[in-house]
């Protein structure tokens, strides 16, 4: 869980939220391959107090050693049904681990 706070820069409101993140991961024997699906719920604050977004991931990491290849999807929708507001996004992202 994350409480995400928005700064003020020029009198823009900026929304504060609490994130709850659920991921399930599997693992197969002897495959360096460990796909996953889940679920990013954002809580809105700032006098709404709703339930405002849903993200939905699917994807998969790629381990090797050290390193981690993340390829995923990702599905952005609004609760209050707003026009405009679904996102298919497609996610990258390379992980080192230094330990």
């Amino acid at each position: 869980m994350r409480f995400h706070h928005g700064l003020d820069w020029v009198g823009i409101e900026q929304a504060d939220f609490l994130r709850w993140r659920n991921h399930f991961y599997y693992t197969f024997k002897e495959s360096n391959l460990v796909p996953f699906f889940g679920y990013d719920l954002w809580y809105r604050f700032n006098d709404r107090n709703a339930f405002q977004n849903l993200w939905l991931h699917a994807g998969a990491d790629y381990n090797l050693d050290k390193l981690k290849l993340r390829l995923y999807y990702r599905r952005i929708t609004h609760f209050e049904n707003q026009s405009g507001w679904k996102r298919y996004v497609i996610v990258t992202g390379i992980f080192y681990s230094f330990d």
